[in-house]
């Protein structure tokens, strides 16, 4: 059963969620008030749950308890117009499967929608996908904050790693599910040169570790860099150029996170 429970008490945008939803042949039931959703959510079949944090006749917490008294492992997707530190803290202390910002756009939503239903296809009782370990290198703190922020809210693990050397260590004690890496690094090849080492580290080991280039090397040397026909000198799974838009970037994690290497 594909169907998705969405409790909002906003009309337009349970609208264009159902639309969004319908669209990607969804079976979709929204409601305005807890009361209304746990109606159908104890005689109809849902493999997730939508809840927004402002549901109107409880506070969110206490609707979510009463939405696993009903169905103990359903997935809730928390979404909330403005986010705030100590709401995500609690969030993910309560377990929530996805913290979803309504700002990023519906696109997040949907890819978050989208991997909950395969995990429920493929017999998992919780959902998990969103727990993968993302290490990001890249030396500019203010883009390691801004991505961090980005993965963390939606649900992935996030390491951290400023130089070329500082990656591979972490690489090597304790092994991502995705590496996020800039080309231009301490020097403007250190990118170049990790590439070659982890990939060659990944055919001792056995495991290839995907790789996602996010930099603005093309900008700064002109140069267009493309898996597909620079492959042999310019190794990573797939490119995006800086400046990156969050949506963008999740679903092309979400793609390399998913995909047979």
């Amino acid at each position: 059963m594909s169907l998705v429970l969405h409790i909002d008490p906003d009309t337009k945008y349970r609208d264009k969620i159902c639309h969004m939803l319908k669209k990607e042949k969804f079976l979709y039931q929204g409601f305005g008030t807890l009361a209304e959703a746990l109606e159908t959510l104890r005689v109809r079949d849902c493999f997730c749950v939508i809840l927004d944090v402002n549901v109107g006749d409880v506070p969110w917490s206490e609707a979510l308890l009463q939405i696993r008294n009903v169905s103990h492992k359903i997935p809730v997707v928390l979404t909330t117009v403005e986010n705030a530190k100590e709401l995500e803290a609690k969030a993910r202390i309560e377990g929530v499967t996805y913290y979803y910002v309504k700002t990023f756009g519906e696109k997040e939503l949907l890819i978050a929608i989208k991997e909950i239903f395969e995990a429920r296809k493929k017999g998992g009782s919780e959902m998990t996908a969103r727990a993968k370990k993302i290490l990001v290198i890249d030396d500019d703190p203010d883009f390691q904050e801004a991505i961090k922020m980005i993965l963390e809210k939606a649900g992935y693990k996030v390491a951290q790693a400023f130089t070329k050397e500082e990656g591979k260590k972490k690489v090597e004690s304790d092994p991502p599910d995705l590496i996020i890496l800039d080309i231009m690094l301490e020097t403007e090849t250190a990118g170049f040169h990790f590439l070659y080492e982890v990939i060659s580290s990944g055919e001792k080991r056995k495991t290839r570790i995907p790789v996602l280039s996010v930099t603005s090397i093309s900008e700064k040397t002109g140069f267009k860099f493309s898996p597909e026909t620079d492959g042999d000198y310019f190794p990573a799974d797939d490119y995006l150029p800086k400046p990156v838009k969050p949506d963008e970037l999740l679903e092309h994690v979400s793609m390399l996170l998913n995909k047979k290497l």
